[in-house]
C-alpha cells in the first residue's frame, strides 16, 4: 500500500505519474510508482488534456515535433485548467526535486487547491522574466530542456519563492508558492 501525495489516501496503484505530461515530450521526469493514486491521476488528466490540446500548446507541440494522438482543441486556452495544470506540475516537481521544501514550508495549500480544483490567484505570462534556479536536478533539467520544457523554483527572495514553467516560447509563473492559490480556507 502507498499513500497518495495529493489526497493522502492509501491505495494500491503501481503506475508512475508524469510530472509534465508525456504529450509535451516529457518521458523522464516522473514520480515513483504509487506516489499518485489513480483517482487523482484521472482528475489531472481532465485538465491536462484541455491545456495540452489548446491552440497555443498545439502550435508549440507541432513546432517542436511532439505530435501524438491528442486531437487538437480549437478553443483558446482557459485560465482555470491552465492554473491547475501549472499547480500540479509545481507541487509534483517540489515532491520530486526539492522534498525538503515540503518539510520546511507549509505548502499544504497547494495540495488542497488540487483537491478542490478551485483557484482565484492568477498566473502571469511574461516573456521577459529569466529565472536562475532550476527545479529538477541537472540531468532531468537538460532532458526536459531538450523537449522545450523548463521548470524553475527561484528562491532568491526566500520569503517569496517563485515557480516558473516554460514551454517553447511561453513562460508562466506563480509569484509566491507560499501564498494559497485559492480564496478562503
Amino acid at each position: 500500500m502507498s499513500q497518495c501525495i495529493i489526497c493522502l489516501r492509501e491505495h494500491r496503484t503501481e503506475t508512475v505519474e508524469h510530472i509534465v505530461p508525456r504529450s509535451l515530450g516529457n518521458i523522464h521526469y516522473v514520480l515513483g510508482k504509487g506516489m499518485v493514486c489513480s483517482n487523482c491521476n484521472n482528475r489531472f488528466a481532465r485538465f491536462e488534456h484541455e491545456v495540452v490540446s489548446s491552440a497555443p500548446f498545439m502550435q508549440r507541440r507541432l513546432q517542436l515535433g511532439v505530435v501524438n494522438g491528442i486531437p487538437p482543441n480549437t478553443k483558446k486556452l482557459a485560465l482555470k485548467p491552465l492554473q491547475l495544470f501549472l499547480l500540479k506540475i509545481c507541487y509534483e516537481s517540489i515532491h520530486k526535486s526539492r522534498p525538503k521544501l515540503i518539510q520546511t514550508h507549509d505548502l499544504d495549500h497547494l495540495r488542497q487547491a488540487l483537491l478542490r480544483a478551485h483557484m482565484e490567484q492568477t498566473y502571469t505570462i511574461d516573456q521577459r522574466y529569466i529565472p536562475t534556479q532550476r527545479l529538477p536536478n541537472f540531468i532531468e533539467h537538460w532532458r526536459l530542456k531538450g523537449a522545450g520544457i523548463q521548470l524553475y523554483l527561484d528562491q532568491r527572495a526566500s520569503a517569496h519563492p517563485m515557480f516558473t514553467f516554460i514551454y517553447a516560447d511561453m513562460s508562466f509563473y506563480h509569484r509566491d508558492i507560499k501564498k494559497p492559490p485559492f480564496g478562503g480556507s
